[in-house]
């Protein structure tokens, strides 16, 4: 695994250690999880965009009830 050095401020750092308490992981695990999720959810968007950018037909149409 590598390391990685990060300068947070302050308020910041109290709001993740907190919450790692509170999951009752360790600070370094909640960022792991974190980065994990954001790193994911930009994917996920890059995908879409590239498959919008590609002009696919396919895609899924929600519609409410009685709606024809």
């Amino acid at each position: 695994m590598s390391k990685l050095s990060l300068k947070v401020p302050a308020e910041l750092l109290e709001r993740l250690q907190a919450i790692a308490a509170q999951k009752e992981i360790t600070l370094e695990e909640s960022a792991l999880e974190a980065f994990a999720e954001y790193a994911e959810t930009w994917e996920d968007f890059n995908r879409t965009v590239e498959t919008l950018d590609a002009g696919e037909d396919e895609r899924t149409v929600l519609r409410t009830v009685n709606e024809k």
